[in-house]
């Protein structure tokens, strides 16, 4: 049973829990990178299935994230330790 978190539960989560830690580019990485929604450089398409946005406002290219969408629950809230981690990409598209 696929379990959906709510989009302002997900942007919460996020809010609160992300991590970033710097990656250059140019180092290799073991994490896919997200990709840009449009011409958005406030939300990430989750390199992870089922996709989802993710508000990634305040998190510069490059940086490590979670997705909150990938983590188990617990007590009706996501579990972050579990959430899988993307790559930042580096920079939203021009139009």
């Amino acid at each position: 049973m696929k379990t959906y978190l709510p989009v302002s539960l997900a942007i919460l989560s996020l809010a609160s829990c992300t991590q970033t830690v710097s990656h250059p580019y140019g180092s290799n990485s073991k994490y896919p990178q997200a990709s840009w929604h449009g011409s958005s450089n406030s939300q990430v398409v989750s390199p992870y299935a089922p996709h989802n946005l993710i508000d990634v406002r305040g998190l510069k290219p490059g940086h490590h994230a979670y997705d909150p969408s990938t983590a188990g629950m617990v007590d009706g809230k996501p579990e972050m330790s579990k959430a899988k981690i993307f790559l930042m990409p580096r920079h939203a598209q021009q139009d």
